[in-house]
């Protein structure tokens, strides 16, 4: 088959499409392993239905053309293949200065959520002072409350103590004034401070 589709000059898959579209009757023999037996008869056939001369397997050479093909095709692939490493070994050479800035990045990122945790340590301490202090002035102020209308309360019932005394004295001394008025008044000790 493969000497048949070189002389030819067309692929096995097209010689093997052809013996598909050929009758019942002019289908190959095939051995017990499925090969296909071309005998001349089936070959003069292939080359009828396909448009081609049929080729003089005694007297026509391979075409060498093939063959200077096939090392063009290597050449290629070779230069392909090679074009292919060179890329392989940028995009790791890439890779693997991408990896290092990745492992920067997360030293990076690290480093500022310890700092980020440690500051809201911090603020968490400074919060819970903040809070201690506020008590503190907060019962500082119900103390202070406490003792301003304790001393309010008894500056109140001095007052009225006081008055209580100067209403007695002032009665008093009506009293003595009409007894004694030949003896000069004397002045009681709350009136000499708050008059008469």
């Amino acid at each position: 088959m493969k000497d048949l589709s070189q002389r030819l000059n067309v692929t096995r898959q097209r010689i093997y499409q052809i013996i598909d579209k050929l009758p019942e009757e002019d289908q190959p023999k095939r051995t017990e392993k499925g090969r296909i037996i071309l005998d001349d008869a089936v070959i003069s056939r292939i080359c009828e239905v396909g448009g081609w001369a049929v080729p003089n397997f005694q007297d026509t050479p391979l075409p060498e053309s093939n063959e200077k093909n096939y090392e063009e095709i290597i050449n290629v692939l070779k230069h392909q293949v090679e074009q292919q490493d060179a890329l392989i070994e940028q995009y790791t050479r890439d890779h693997a200065v991408l990896q290092k800035q990745i492992s920067i990045k997360d030293d990076q990122l690290k480093n500022q959520s310890e700092t980020a945790k440690q500051q809201i340590k911090a603020l968490n301490e400074n919060l819970k002072g903040i809070s201690k202090i506020a008590d503190q002035a907060q019962a500082l102020q119900l103390d202070a409350q406490t003792k301003f209308e304790t001393t309010r309360k008894e500056l109140v019932t001095t007052q009225e103590k006081l008055q209580r005394l100067q209403a007695i004295e002032e009665n008093t001394s009506d009293t003595n004034q009409d007894e004694t008025v030949k003896q000069p008044t004397k002045q009681g000790f709350w009136r000499r401070i708050f008059g008469n």
